[in-house]
């Protein structure tokens, strides 16, 4: 039986309150989303966006939700960031940028207290359009997804010193197109997606990855591990649409139960595991049910907890829309159309 009764904030199932929406950002971010993230103190969240200055910053508490905007950083991206990434002890952020026919990556020094600091870059030259990226859980590593039609090598990986780029190494791909990557949490396999490929999971050491696992096919954009790295999941707009699987060393497990294929209006475009694991999102592309929340069982889904009265406004970004803070009592959900960021309260109360 459900456990369901009305609260102040939002809806109660089994020990779960998925609270209404804060107040809207002001000023609002300038265009369509990119990506977005928290700040690893849960202090700040920034957002990568269409149109300049590219990338924007707000103060952020639990209590009163966003609060004032950082100022701009003194030098912008050249163009609209693919991605953007917190390095884990949150010195700095990090993002994919394609301007003047070049690929790179950019970071700028970051202080929840002060913003935004220096810049510098370095260029993918081997990428001829570059997209996703995620920074390992030791720092050491930055995993880049992009295009690359002459030698079938579109994922990087880039040395991070915790002050500056290393020289980035390219690898294969079944695909030329790849978009959305993540490490595992132990840091020892780097997931990958894209267009025609399913998923690729390949073992990461020292900066190499080896041949990879894989499973499945279609056109697939984004992927997430659980947070004890027992289940991975990944889907897409088209394709196989959604699919979770359990996870360990050795590759992939059985498939586990994951929501109805068939309730997914316009395939999905983002998902997230909450940092608690109790929860499963999906962010859709569907503009008129943007977004579901599942409770996370540990070997499957869940409970789907009732909407809020606030939704995201249309279908939500592709590949990075949706962030949790650190401590899993807040998300934050990323949509195409105005105010194009909304965020909630989550309450876990067993």
């Amino acid at each position: 039986m459900i456990n369901r009764h009305k609260t102040l904030f939002g809806v109660f199932r089994d020990g779960l309150i998925f609270g209404e929406a804060y107040a809207p950002p002001s000023p609002l971010p300038g265009g369509t989303p990119t990506s977005v993230r928290f700040s690893p103190d849960g202090d700040a969240i920034v957002l990568s966006h269409a149109n300049s200055p590219f990338i924007s910053a707000y103060q952020w508490s639990f209590t009163s939700g966003f609060g004032a905007r950082y100022a701009d950083p003194a030098v912008l991206p050249s163009a609209a960031p693919g991605q953007i990434d917190f390095t884990p002890n949150g010195s700095h952020i990090i993002g994919t940028q394609f301007a003047g026919g070049n690929s790179s990556l950019f970071s700028y020094n970051w202080s929840s207290s002060t913003g935004f600091g220096s810049r510098q870059t370095v260029t993918l030259s081997g990428l001829s359009n570059v997209r996703g990226l995620k920074v390992s859980p030791s720092g050491s590593h930055i995993a880049v997804t992009g295009v690359d039609v002459t030698t079938l090598k579109p994922v990087s990986i880039v040395p991070w010193t915790g002050s500056a780029f290393g020289t980035p190494s390219y690898f294969s791909s079944t695909t030329s197109d790849t978009r959305t990557t993540t490490f595992s949490p132990d840091g020892n396999f780097v997931a990958v997606v894209g267009v025609n490929l399913g998923i690729n999971i390949y073992p990461f050491s020292a900066g190499v990855l080896g041949t990879p696992f894989a499973s499945g096919a279609g056109g697939t954009v984004t992927v997430d591990f659980t947070p004890s790295g027992n289940a991975v999941a990944w889907g897409g707009p088209g394709g196989e649409i959604l699919r979770i699987a359990a996870w360990s060393n050795s590759g992939f497990g059985s498939f586990l139960s994951s929501p109805d294929i068939s309730s997914l209006s316009g395939g999905v475009n983002s998902i997230a595991f909450s940092p608690l694991g109790n929860l499963f999102v999906i962010g859709t592309n569907s503009g008129t049910y943007p977004l579901k929340v599942y409770q996370w069982l540990g070997n499957g889904v869940g409970n789907q907890l009732s909407n809020p009265a606030t939704l995201p406004s249309g279908a939500v970004i592709s590949g990075r829309g949706i962030a949790f803070s650190p401590s899993g009592n807040a998300m934050v959900v990323c949509s195409q159309s105005s105010p194009f960021i909304v965020a909630y309260k989550i309450f876990a109360l067993n």
